[in-house]
């Protein structure tokens, strides 16, 4: 049959493609190919743009195609741009693999866990910051010859308090939100006492210790002591400030703060 133009009103169906190279159609109506149980595969060429005004659906059968321009697109199965790039609007989706640039123009992007070789930035890039600042508001006793661990009663909030460190006050030993290296500093004031020993050193749960300091107690002017260290921690692990006198009697801690800084995981 050899004619200008088919005109139907419905769809056009061909029941068998086994030596039909291709099928052209101008518009209208549908194109069905059924090559059930002939053993061809037959395929369809589009030399324009394709528009669709419902959902194009292809089953669980792969979609090879140049560009692409479309609106919401919904798969069950992977959807892959091999080496070209995939520009779209927002995107939802699992577990999402890259062989190349993945990029998200002037958009933001929100995920799950992100593994990568590298991250480029030509903006500001956000993460959780963690950090502890927290002090003594009222005075403390020590008793002689027993080792004390200072309780601290909130945020030190004149130096900006604690962010993204929930502590429980009042407490002896804050617990490192996430684990990193962290930078640790401390200062603490003991009562002006004449005699024997005054200790403080920091610890951790782990039982590793730094910094430890010992001077003797004067008469005429506050004992003061601290230090600072680069620690690792594991998220749970605990902070904790420990003391120890030998004056022969209960001596107050006067002011103490101690201050944490997540620098890297």
């Amino acid at each position: 049959m050899s004619v200008g133009s088919v005109n139907l009103p419905g769809s056009l169906l061909i029941g068998g493609l086994a030596s039909t190279t291709s099928v052209s159609i101008g518009k209208g109506g549908a194109l069905v190919i059924d090559n059930t149980g002939t053993g061809a595969s037959g395929s369809v060429a589009v030399a324009g743009s394709m528009t669709s005004a419902g959902p194009l659906g292809i089953g669980t059968n792969p979609l090879t195609c140049g560009a692409l321009s479309s609106g919401a697109i919904t798969a069950g199965g992977t959807v892959s741009c091999g080496t070209f790039g995939l520009t779209c609007g927002a995107l939802s989706s699992g577990a999402h693999t890259a062989s190349g640039t993945v990029s998200c123009g002037t958009f933001g992007m929100t995920c799950g866990a992100l593994s990568c070789a590298s991250v480029a930035s030509a903006g500001a890039v956000t993460q959780p910051r963690f950090w502890l600042r927290a002090r003594v508001g009222s005075p403390q006793a020590v008793s002689t010859s027993t080792f004390t661990d200072v309780s601290f009663t909130g945020d030190d909030t004149v130096n900006g308090g604690s962010s993204g460190w929930t502590v429980s006050y009042p407490s002896t030993s804050p617990a490192a939100p996430a684990a990193g290296m962290y930078v640790v500093t401390w200062a603490l004031s003991w009562a002006v006492q004449v005699g024997g020993l005054r200790e403080t050193f920091l610890r951790t749960s782990t039982n590793g210790t730094w910094n430890d300091s010992q001077l003797t107690g004067q008469a005429t002017w506050v004992t003061t002591q601290g230090g600072s260290a680069v620690v690792q921690l594991a998220a749970g692990e605990t902070l904790i400030i420990r003391t120890w006198q030998s004056s022969g009697s209960t001596i107050n801690i006067t002011a103490c703060t101690l201050h944490a800084y997540r620098l890297s995981e």
